[in-house]
């Protein structure tokens, strides 16, 4: 068959079923299909993300763990966790109003019950991504490239708390 014929009458060659992509041959297209697919990841290791819960505080260790659901591409985890930490902190501002010394027990224990869970969740989430793309190279990010993203999360909980105990001063509630 000649450059101008085909295979279907009517057809320009250029849209030939046969060819439909002269210049890409099939190990170029795998090679594109695994890069798209199957890419680098870089997280946060769970551990460093559980020990910024304790030194910092959980919103610090959930930004770490939102950033590395997001590299997972395991969105569906961010909004439960986002709303369980609001859930803890709103009450943790009231009591911090209230009790100071009984609020910095409850932060210690969250913050440690954070350090366990992020880190499980963390540990078992990259192995699942591990086990539905085993071509995926999953590093880890070293603990101090953090630091940016941690000190916005403890800017983000400022800007809701000190709102919120302001409030609570001004209409008489707490010490």
């Amino acid at each position: 068959m000649s450059d101008s014929e085909s295979d279907q009458p009517g057809v320009p060659p250029h849209l030939s079923i046969e060819q439909p992509y002269p210049e890409v041959n099939m190990a170029s297209a795998q090679s594109i299909e695994s890069a798209v697919f199957e890419p680098e990841v870089r997280v946060w290791s769970p551990l460093t993300v559980g020990v910024y819960a304790v030194v910092l505080a959980y919103p610090c260790a959930l930004m770490l763990a939102v950033r590395n659901w997001r590299a997972l591409r395991q969105q569906n985890r961010i909004w439960p966790h986002v709303i369980g930490a609001l859930a803890v902190t709103l009450p943790l501002v009231v009591l911090m109003a209230m009790n100071a010394r009984i609020a910095r027990l409850f932060s210690f224990g969250v913050n440690v019950s954070a350090f366990a869970y992020l880190r499980e969740k963390l540990r078992s989430d990259i192995a699942e991504f591990k086990r539905s793309h085993p071509a995926a190279v999953v590093s880890t990010r070293p603990w101090y490239s953090a630091l940016g993203w941690v000190l916005l999360a403890f800017v983000i909980v400022l800007a809701i708390a000190v709102p919120i105990g302001l409030l609570l001063d001004v209409f008489g509630i707490g010490e």
